[in-house]
């Protein structure tokens, strides 16, 4: 995913009203001024950047809610905060609810403003994640044939813009070992979260292990890997083109272009992948979308509303 040069963050501490008194939210909010997210309905108003001059407190959460929260304060660089967003000031923040089970809290992304969408976590082992592993077709899914899955091979793919981790997380549970890179620490921070809850799930373990997440920007990290940690596919999904105005888009997609904006420089990542695949690179498309840097794929899968453009190392083509 695509950083942006936003600059006004903040986060904050803050107990929710409950019937139970341990049941208390802390919510990290972090306000920016670059991206723009798209309408849920055409003609509402687009949410504007939050206030950044609040004062700052913290109230009084669980113990271990506040050490995570200081943590990611750290981490992600917000100073933490302790009053509810007004609906005018609109902006995105991240919310710390109790969570039975490891790490003990779920990490969200919410949306404020006039009938924002609901919040955003990464969840794996339930809902349409599950659903695609118990009825996505297996190894003969596009995704998996397009990460080299074949009879006798699994491959070990590098998921270059690993995003909510889902495609991840299915390569995974299909067999093969996933490098997930991630240079949104905000989208990191939510997908390692959902790790670790996912982590808790019996039967998962196995899945779990051979994921390994990283941060950083994703061409670097390709650059970078001994050649003895070349994968056999670079996995790319960068982020789809904003479709055109009063469409539906996905609560995420809104969430992801508030926060992170779209991915300008994705063609960049191309060149770089095809030195570092040792069999292919997978490019994952909508379907009518234009080339990724205008390269002609050497194959492609195509399916009702998504392709994969498949493409060879440059050390095969070259040869």
């Amino acid at each position: 995913m695509a950083a942006t040069t936003s600059s006004l963050f903040f986060m904050r501490i803050n107990s929710c009203a409950s019937q139970k008194s341990e049941n208390k939210h802390i919510i990290i909010q972090a306000g920016q001024e670059v991206a723009t997210p798209v309408p849920e309905t055409p003609g509402d108003p687009v949410p504007q950047p939050m206030n950044p001059s609040f004062s700052t407190w913290i109230a009084s959460p669980p113990s271990h809610l506040t050490e995570e929260a200081v943590r990611l304060s750290r981490e992600l660089d917000l100073p933490l905060r302790g009053d509810e967003p007004e609906e005018e000031e609109g902006g995105w923040y991240l919310v710390l609810s109790p969570h039975d089970g490891p790490p003990g809290y779920r990490l969200e992304l919410h949306l404020a403003g006039r009938r924002p969408p609901g919040p955003v976590s990464v969840e794996l082992a339930a809902g349409g994640v599950a659903h695609r592993l118990r009825y996505g077709g297996g190894r003969g899914q596009d995704l998996a044939r397009a990460a080299g899955f074949a009879p006798g091979r699994v491959p070990s793919v590098l998921d270059a813009t690993a995003g909510l981790g889902r495609d991840t997380f299915v390569l995974a549970a299909l067999g093969a070992t996933v490098l997930a890179v991630e240079r949104s620490p905000v989208i990191r921070a939510l997908l390692e979260n959902g790790l670790q809850r996912a982590a808790a799930v019996p039967g998962l373990d196995e899945v779990l292990a051979r994921i390994r997440l990283v941060g950083g920007d994703a061409a670097e990290v390709m650059a970078a890997l001994p050649e003895g940690e070349r994968p056999d596919t670079v996995y790319l999904d960068p982020m789809y083109p904003e479709r055109r105005k009063g469409a539906a888009v996905k609560k995420e997609m809104r969430l992801f272009r508030f926060v992170v904006g779209d991915d300008p420089d994705a063609d960049r990542l191309l060149p770089v992948a095809r030195h570092c695949a040792l069999r292919r690179v997978a490019v994952k498309r909508p379907r009518l979308a234009p080339l990724l840097a205008g390269v002609e794929p050497q194959g492609r899968i195509v399916g009702r509303s998504t392709r994969f453009d498949l493409y060879a190392p440059v050390a095969e083509v070259s040869g």
